[in-house]
């Protein structure tokens, strides 16, 4: 089988084997005429022979070009992912595994070469039209894989420098206070920056170095910051400053003029509280002590040689002098003029959203810059003006910038714009007149305040902190031995009244506190004493004790005798008559239990056994808070397990008995005991009432408010607590109302 020359060419799907010569035999007419036509007819099946060859050969071209597409496409396809598909893939290799990518790339890519070609048909067509491709793949690929790993190169090589002056950083920081230490991390970073320089140049070298610098410097000034080390922040400042940067120094001058700031006020807060002169009535006063802040004053040396200015002449400087008053011109701005020009950010950052008239300028330079010229003088206004509003205490510490014998600062920064601007130094001489060496006039000293109005309004929160602390402790204090009193009255209620009152004077309690109690345990002695007097106990005692042993004993025949019992007898009574009346009650609830609880045992829909005995504690519970009882107590707990129609209805119900413990857990939390007599309180003194830990959270609550202002629920609340009595809303009311009764006071009907 032949192969035609010329190329592979797209298969035809169908071959048009027509026109073709005739190869049929028409009717024979003679010799001579059957002879041609029969010679006729072999010459046109000669020529169908030959058409049907050609169509043979085109069938077979056209399979081999589809072979080589196929092959072509497995190759590429192989070859990409070789490249880019999976963690293995070679343009996936970082830092070192990069190193050999050209080397195994090729490797690669002869490997898929032969295992692809191996399938192509013998033909040496085929085979050079494939490796015709392939070779501009390779080529392509082999180019995209040597800049790669030029590029990871660069990166590993960019990541290990970074690497090594993060480091550098690190190291140095922990040596923050070594001024050894700081240059030799300065000097290694130097050399970092001169092998990057050798292979990217100096431009991006010295960019890398100015960073690299800033941060060492940062995280060494974070160090000292976190160790509150405000000496070695200020060397780092003095000698690196300029290396920082000058946003970078300006802002750590702030932080550290603010901690120092924050720190002379929390001195100043703690020396305040040992004066007690600052105190009235035993208790620190912040009014005396943000007077006498207001009143302190230090002293300050201004001018040294200089002229001297006031602080209206000094506003006339900076807004008249001839770089036009733009006293932002190091923030960009290098050409705008006018009186006390703003930046629009500095505007907002003083006076908010305030109009630029030229009275709220006026205002906005004296709340900028009054506080710099009370502290530094005039050359202090100066720098704060020319060389950026934060760094007046940087080139005036200690005034040295114009001090007494002091000298300029050496490394004024120039201002943006290049010469336009003459550099701080050069600005403040031409300005005061002043050689930088004590030269002309006298220096001025004289005082200002210590405290300016922001640090005073610090000042003034730190003072109430300091009292409001105290009240607290005194609060604390009072309320602690208050309990332990009453603690010790309920431990040795039987101790005489004597004894008591003598305890209660020697406790540590507030005169008004030990004249309350004291009065009331009188008056429960006079109580006593009273109702021992008016009562008939042999009579009334046998006439109750009838009614018992007849069965006919009640609440009401108790309460009936109330006002002839003494307390002890009236809650004995109670308790026995509720006690019968609950048995009724309790028998029809117990039988209207038993009839749902079956439904739940029985029924595998309500889980385990435990998840069943869960569910009726909590259908229980809920029944009791609702007061449900006798026929309709069973009606109710179907009607709830009918509505619980999933899972969570019923752990709702379930939990209702552990909700209900922690209304009563936290009602002990704030009143210890409290639960115990609550729930004491349901059998007792007018039958069920509410058990619904929450609730009775709530109303002990209002109670325990109520005896703040009424003295009769305050009675109410020392004798049931106390005596640790059974406790439920209709007793509270009726005691509270037994105590107005006896005082001859108002009745109420509720204490809410």
């Amino acid at each position: 089988m032949r192969v035609p020359s010329g190329g592979i060419q797209t298969y035809k799907s169908a071959v048009d084997l027509a026109p073709m010569p005739s190869a049929r035999v028409d009717g024979i007419t003679g010799a001579a005429a059957y002879g041609g036509q029969v010679a006729q007819a072999m010459g046109g099946l000669g020529d169908a022979l030959q058409k049907v060859a050609a169509v043979q050969d085109k069938m077979q071209e056209d399979k081999v070009a589809n072979d080589v597409v196929a092959a072509q496409t497995e190759y590429q396809k192989r070859l990409s992912d070789a490249l880019y598909s999976g963690d293995n893939a070679l343009l996936a290799r970082k830092g070192e595994g990069a190193a050999t990518l050209d080397k195994d790339y090729l490797d690669t890519e002869r490997k898929i070469r032969q295992e692809v070609t191996a399938n192509l048909p013998a033909f040496d067509l085929a085979h050079t039209a494939f490796n015709r491709t392939a070779d501009r793949e390779q080529q392509s690929g082999l180019d995209l894989v040597n800049r790669y790993k030029m590029q990871e190169g660069e990166r590993t090589f960019k990541l290990t420098l970074n690497n090594a002056m993060t480091t550098t950083a690190e190291t140095t920081a922990r040596n923050y206070n070594n001024p050894t230490a700081i240059q030799q991390g300065l000097a290694a970073n130097g050399t970092y920056a001169q092998a990057y320089a050798a292979r990217f140049g100096k431009a991006e070298a010295d960019a890398l170095l100015r960073n690299s610098n800033q941060q060492l410097l940062e995280s060494a000034m974070q160090a000292a910051y976190g160790k509150d080390d405000y000496g070695a922040m200020q060397n780092l400042l003095d000698t690196h400053g300029d290396t920082m940067g000058e946003s970078n120094a300006s802002r750590w001058q702030h932080a550290l003029t603010e901690r120092t700031k924050a720190n002379t006020r929390a001195q100043t807060v703690l020396d305040f509280q040992k004066d007690q002169s600052l105190y009235t009535n035993g208790m620190f006063d912040p009014e005396k002590a943000l007077a006498k802040a207001q009143s302190m004053t230090r002293s300050i040396t201004s001018g040294g040689g200089g002229k001297q200015f006031t602080w209206d002449q000094v506003k006339e400087l900076v807004s008249g002098n001839e770089s036009g008053g733009n006293y932002e011109a190091h923030n960009g701005d290098s050409g705008a003029h006018g009186k006390y020009q703003f930046m629009p950010d500095t505007w907002s950052g003083v006076m908010g959203d305030a109009p630029m008239t030229p009275q709220n300028q006026e205002l906005a330079f004296d709340k900028k810059y009054k506080q710099i010229y009370d502290q530094y003088g005039a050359a202090g206004v100066l720098v704060a003006v020319y060389a950026g509003d934060d760094n007046a205490g940087r080139y005036m510490r200690g005034e040295k910038l114009l001090g007494e014998g002091g000298e300029y600062s050496a490394d004024a920064p120039q201002y943006s714009g290049g010469n336009e601007y003459p550099s701080v130094r050069q600005y403040v001489v031409n300005a005061l007149g002043n050689d930088g060496r004590g030269a002309g006039g006298a220096a001025e000293t004289k005082d200002v305040p210590m405290f300016d109005a922001t640090e005073l309004a610090a000042l003034k929160n730190q003072f109430q902190g300091v009292q409001n602390d105290q009240i607290r402790e005194k609060n604390r204090r009072e309320q602690e031995t208050r309990k332990n009193a009453l603690n010790w009255l309920a431990v040795n209620d039987s101790l005489p009244t004597s004894t008591k009152l003598e305890y209660l004077n020697g406790a540590g309690l507030a005169p008004a506190e030990v004249k309350a109690m004291s009065d009331n345990l009188l008056k429960k002695d006079d109580d006593l004493a009273k109702k021992r007097q008016e009562a008939n106990s042999v009579e009334i005692e046998g006439a109750l004790g009838v009614l018992k042993a007849k069965g006919l004993l009640t609440v009401q025949d108790v309460n009936g005798y109330a006002g002839s019992l003494s307390r002890k007898d009236y809650w004995k009574w109670l308790e026995t008559a509720n006690g019968e009346d609950r048995t009724e009650q309790d028998n029809a609830d117990n039988l209207a239990d038993k009839d749902w609880h079956g439904r739940v045992l029985n029924d595998p829909l309500y889980g385990t056994t435990a998840d069943k005995n869960t569910l009726i504690g909590g259908i229980q519970a809920r029944l009791d808070v609702e007061r449900v009882h006798g026929t309709d107590r069973a009606d109710t707990a179907k009607k709830w397990l009918a509505e619980a129609t999933d899972k969570e209805k019923l752990k709702w119900l379930g939990g209702y008995a552990k909700s209900n413990e922690a209304g009563f857990s936290e009602l002990d939390a704030l009143y210890p005991g409290m639960s115990a007599l609550v729930k004491a309180g349901n059998n007792s003194a007018g039958g069920r009432v509410r058990i619904d830990g929450y609730e009775w959270r709530d109303i002990i609550n209002s109670w325990a408010d109520r005896t703040a202002v009424d003295p009769y629920a305050k009675q109410a609340w020392d004798y049931l607590v106390d005596n640790r009595l059974p406790i439920n809303e209709n007793v509270i009311l009726r005691v509270r109302n037994r105590f107005a009764q006896e005082a001859g006071a108002e009745q109420v009907d509720s204490l809410y």
